[in-house]
């Protein structure tokens, strides 16, 4: 845990703000674009990009909708094939 300064110390209590020092500051950045690239179709189904080697945070929900859409096809083709 980072270092910290109470805020206030008192006999009873002591009051300390574990905000970031940043906290309700307004940030600006200068940023430059590298690259640019269309979306998978599957960045757009799960509405956020992935890259190769990707360690998403959403990796079993993406692995599940992926599994989902697979067995939406699967029924599409057996819907056909009657």
């Amino acid at each position: 845990m980072a270092g910290f300064q109470p805020d206030d110390v008192n006999p009873t209590e002591i009051l300390v703000d574990f905000n970031h020092p940043l906290a309700g500051e307004t940030l600006h950045f200068v940023v430059t674009v590298a690259a640019v690239r269309e979306a998978t179709p599957q960045e757009i189904a799960h509405g956020h990009p992935h890259h190769e080697g990707c360690e998403h945070e959403c990796e079993d929900e993406c692995e599940e909708e992926e599994e989902d859409e697979e067995e939406d096809e699967h029924e599409e083709e057996e819907k056909e094939k009657v």
